[in-house]
C-alpha cells in the first residue's frame, strides 16, 4: 500500500491535489486579491482627482454665469465681454473663454483664436443650447490633454452665450502617474513578501508531511521498526507521535505473536489416516519449505492452521495447511491443499495469503450448495480482516469470493 497526495472529490471522481499545489494556489489567490484591490484603489484615486477638478470648474462656471445673470443681463454680451473675462478669470489660473450665442469665440484669456467657431466642441454646443456640459480631450493649440466646462449665460430667460473654463490635465496626469507607481511598488512588495512567506511555510509543512508519508509507506509494507522524525511541536508533530506510538504497539504485538507461533509451530508436518478420514501428526513426515512455520488462529490451539473436510465429494477428507515462509527478510503467508493419493498425501494446490497473520482457517459449506468451500481469513491488524473463499472446480481450487470483515461476529454471520 502506498500513501499518495491529498485527494479531492469532484464530479464523482477523485483528483490528486498535493499540499504544495494547494498552498501555492492559496498564495496566488492572495496575490490576485491584492492586485485587484490595488487596482480598484488606483482607479478610485484617479476618478477622485478628475472628479475634483471637474467639480471645481463647474462651481467656477456656475458662479460666473450667476454673476452675469444678476448684474450684466441687461448689457450686450459682446460689449461687456472683455470686462467679464477679467472678472471671470480673476480667481482662475486656467483658460477662460466667452462664446457668443452663435458659437463664435468673443474673448479668450490666451489672446488668440478670437472669432473662431467653437461649435465643433460638444460642450460648447450643449452650453449655447442652454445646458451645462464638460469635455475632455487634446487641445490642438497647447498640444496637451485638457478638461473644459461650458456653462450657458442667460439673459432675460434666453441664452445669450456661454462661458467656458479650461484647465490642463498635465499636472493631474503626473500626480496620477506617481500614485500608480506607488501602488505598483506596494503591490510588488506585497507579492514578494507573500511569495517568500509561502515558500518558507510550504517548505516547512511539506517537509514534515513528506517524512510522515515515507514512514507510513514503510509501515504499510510491514516494517514497523521505522519511526517518523518529529520536526515541530504542532499538529503534525502530534500526528507523528501518534504514528510512532501505533507502530511501536503493532511491533510489540507482532513480536509476541511470532514468539507464540514459533513455540507451537513445527518445521515438519506428519500425517497418517484415521478411520474417520482425518489426519494427525505421525511418523510419516511432510517436509515444509525451509524457513516455513505453521500458522495458528488467534484462539491459540495447536495446529489450528490445519483444516479438514471433503471438498471433491469422494468421501475422503482433504486438508488445508496455512504456513508462513520466510526468505531473507521477506515474510509470505501461504496456504496448501493436500489430498490422499495411493495411501500418500500430496500437495495439489498452493496459494499466497494477504496481510500479516492468519485470523481463520476452515472448510465449510457456506453457500448451502452441498459442496464445502475453503475459508481463509487474513488479518492486516487493528481488527481489519479479509476472507478468501475457495471452491473445488475441475481438479483445483478457484477463488469464489472475497469479503472484508472486522469482528469475529461478522465472520460468523458470513458463515451462518
Amino acid at each position: 500500500m502506498r500513501l499518495s497526495g491529498a485527494s479531492a472529490i469532484a464530479g464523482g471522481r477523485k483528483i490528486d491535489v498535493g499540499i504544495r499545489k494547494r498552498l501555492v494556489g492559496s498564495y496566488l489567490l492572495v496575490i490576485l486579491i491584492t492586485v485587484i484591490t490595488l487596482e480598484a484603489i488606483l482607479i478610485a484615486a484617479v476618478n477622485y482627482y478628475y472628479h475634483n477638478i471637474e467639480r471645481t470648474l463647474v462651481t467656477q462656471a456656475e458662479l460666473s454665469a450667476s454673476f452675469y445673470e444678476q448684474y450684466f443681463a441687461e448689457e450686450d454680451l459682446e460689449q461687456q465681454a472683455e470686462r467679464l473675462l477679467g472678472g471671470f478669470s480673476h480667481h482662475f489660473a486656467g483658460q477662460v473663454q466667452i462664446i457668443g450665442s452663435s458659437g463664435q469665440l468673443i474673448q479668450d484669456t490666451s489672446g488668440f483664436r478670437l472669432g473662431q467657431n467653437m461649435t465643433g466642441f460638444p460642450d460648447v454646443r450643449s452650453a449655447i443650447a442652454g445646458f451645462a456640459d464638460t469635455w475632455r480631450g487634446q487641445d490642438l493649440a497647447w498640444q496637451e490633454e485638457v478638461l473644459a466646462v461650458s456653462y450657458p449665460l442667460v439673459a432675460k430667460g434666453q441664452t445669450a452665450g456661454a462661458v467656458r473654463f479650461i484647465t490642463s490635465l498635465k499636472q493631474t496626469e503626473e500626480t496620477v502617474r506617481q500614485i500608480a507607481l506607488i501602488f505598483v511598488a506596494v503591490g510588488l512588495v506585497v507579492i514578494a513578501l507573500v511569495a517568500a512567506v509561502g515558500i518558507v511555510l510550504s517548505g516547512m509543512i511539506t517537509k514534515s508531511i513528506t517524512g510522515l508519508k515515507r514512514a507510513a509507506e514503510k509501515m504499510a509494507d510491514g516494517d514497523f521498526s521505522v519511526r517518523a522524525e518529529k520536526a515541530y511541536k504542532d499538529e503534525l508533530g502530534a500526528l507523528t507521535d501518534t504514528l510512532n506510538t501505533m507502530a511501536g504497539t503493532i511491533q510489540r504485538q507482532e513480536q509476541l505473536k511470532n514468539d507464540f507461533i514459533s513455540s507451537v509451530s513445527h518445521e515438519l508436518l506428519d500425517f497418517s489416516k484415521f478411520g474417520d478420514g482425518r489426519m494427525e501428526l505421525s511418523r510419516s513426515p511432510l517436509l515444509l519449505p525451509d524457513g516455513a512455520r505453521l500458522l495458528t488462529m488467534p484462539d491459540g490451539k495447536p495446529n489450528n492452521g490445519i483444516s479438514y473436510g471433503d471438498l471433491d465429494g469422494d468421501g475422503q477428507n482433504e486438508a488445508t495447511v496455512v504456513y508462513e515462509e520466510e526468505v531473507g527478510r521477506e515474510r509470505t503467508l501461504k496456504a496448501a491443499l493436500l489430498m490422499r493419493r495411493q495411501e500418500a498425501w500430496q500437495i495439489v494446490w498452493h496459494g499466497e495469503g494477504s496481510g500479516h497473520s492468519l485470523d481463520y482457517a476452515g472448510i465449510r459449506d457456506v453457500d448451502r450448495d452441498g459442496a464445502a468451500e475453503i475459508l481463509l481469513g487474513w488479518s492486516l491488524g487493528a481488527g481489519v480482516n479479509g476472507l478468501d473463499i475457495y471452491e473445488w472446480d475441475k481438479g483445483t481450487l478457484k477463488l469464489q469470493d472475497r469479503k472484508g470483515y472486522h469482528e469475529s461476529t461478522e465472520l460468523r454471520d458470513m458463515m451462518n
